[in-house]
């Protein structure tokens, strides 16, 4: 068996290599227990290349600095392009086994080779990736007993006020939240990234937040599981909402047709999901920034894998590339913090953020009404 350094050598003296070649020659390498000497790369993202004005693929490295996983390829080896490095999904398209193998080895090598990175503020950061399908589920107990209380104060006053003067109210979650992830088709081309301008439609004032964890299916051995997670806000008009639970009885269509999407994606294996915490601020259009809410993921009623398993039974499958979100964590959105009434808590001019340790900054301003659609 070559040391590695010595099919790295080999392979670097052919100016034009196949991809199969090099991918089979790390695969014996890495495949037979040698390890990788760099850190290993947790997670990923996708940017707007400046150069050819494209998306590309980023492995996310110390300090938030970024390492082109496409052109770093290419420059080591000989101009060529690997497929498992042109987009998250075609990353994953063994299951993620090559493209976590390329990403630690390329990393590695530029490190060695002293190459420099890419920092986040010079480019325009993108949402990992384009969805095939979104599916919005909820999972959080205490979300789903505090939204169904503030709907109940909206709705039903009276029952409301008794039902508090006896000792609570009949406000937890049916016995069918507990048995099946409750969830529905949500907008998969809705999306806007980190630091985009979100565009309200006409006649939305204003908007509430969400603070969710969102999570990408990916293939695995001829089925399907977790490739990685990242922040996302289930972005809802809720004057919008309370006509389609009151009225309507349709069913969230309308009223939750835009979502904003974090740009670090971190890789499955390196996420404990019941240990995710995030916090939301907003800042207003004078400057004051006040913080909304921090939650966390410890009181989810069904595990990842249990989302999946729900879902696959009962929505004809997965699909690699399909993305599904968690629910709101408990206490993060403006519905719980403010009530029905006065829960779209974001005007034009405020931003608002979520931070986590784990998934970074997700921050999006709401357009401007000189900016708004007419």
């Amino acid at each position: 068996m070559w040391p590695r350094q010595i099919v790295l050598l080999h392979i670097r003296k052919i100016p034009v290599i196949r991809a199969t070649v090099l991918m089979a020659a790390l695969g014996f390498c890495l495949g037979n227990g040698i390890a990788v000497s760099a850190a290993e790369v947790t997670t990923l993202c996708r940017y707007l290349d400046p150069a050819s004005g494209r998306p590309v693929l980023g492995a996310v490295l110390a300090e938030d600095h970024i390492l082109p996983l496409q052109g770093t390829y290419s420059q080591f080896y000989g101009g060529q392009l690997s497929p498992h490095l042109e987009s998250l999904p075609a990353f994953f398209s063994d299951g993620g086994k090559t493209g976590r193998a390329l990403a630690n080895q390329l990393a590695e090598e530029a490190r060695q080779a002293g190459l420099p990175l890419v920092r986040p503020e010079e480019v325009r950061l993108l949402t990992p990736l384009d969805p095939v399908k979104l599916i919005a589920g909820s999972i959080f107990e205490g979300h789903a007993a505090r939204a169904r209380e503030a709907w109940a104060r909206d709705l039903f006053p009276f029952q409301w006020a008794v039902a508090k003067m006896i000792g609570g109210g009949p406000f937890a979650p049916p016995k069918e939240h507990y048995q099946d992830v409750t969830y529905y088709q949500g907008n998969h081309l809705g999306w806007f990234p980190h630091l985009a301008e979100i565009q309200l439609p006409k006649g939305w004032e204003s908007v509430d937040f969400e603070v969710e964890i969102a999570m990408l299916v990916v293939p695995d051995n001829g089925s399907h599981s977790i490739g990685g997670y990242f922040l996302f806000n289930d972005i809802t008009h809720r004057k919008t909402q309370r006509l389609e639970i009151d009225k309507v009885k349709h069913g969230f269509s309308v009223s939750k047709h835009l979502n904003a999407a974090g740009w670090k994606f971190v890789l499955a294996e390196y996420v404990d999901f019941s240990k995710i915490t995030a916090k939301a601020s907003i800042i207003r259009a004078d400057g004051e920034k006040q913080l909304l809410c921090t939650g966390q993921t410890g009181d989810a009623l069904f595990s990842p894998t249990a989302v999946l398993t729900s879902i696959a039974a009962r929505d004809g499958g997965l699909c690699s590339g399909e993305v599904i979100t968690t629910g709101t964590l408990t206490g993060c959105c403006g519905l719980e913090i403010l009530g029905a009434a006065e829960a779209d808590l974001l005007h034009p001019g405020d931003t608002i953020r979520f931070e986590s340790d784990l998934f970074g900054t997700l921050e999006n301003r709401i357009a401007p009404r000189g900016d708004q659609p007419k």
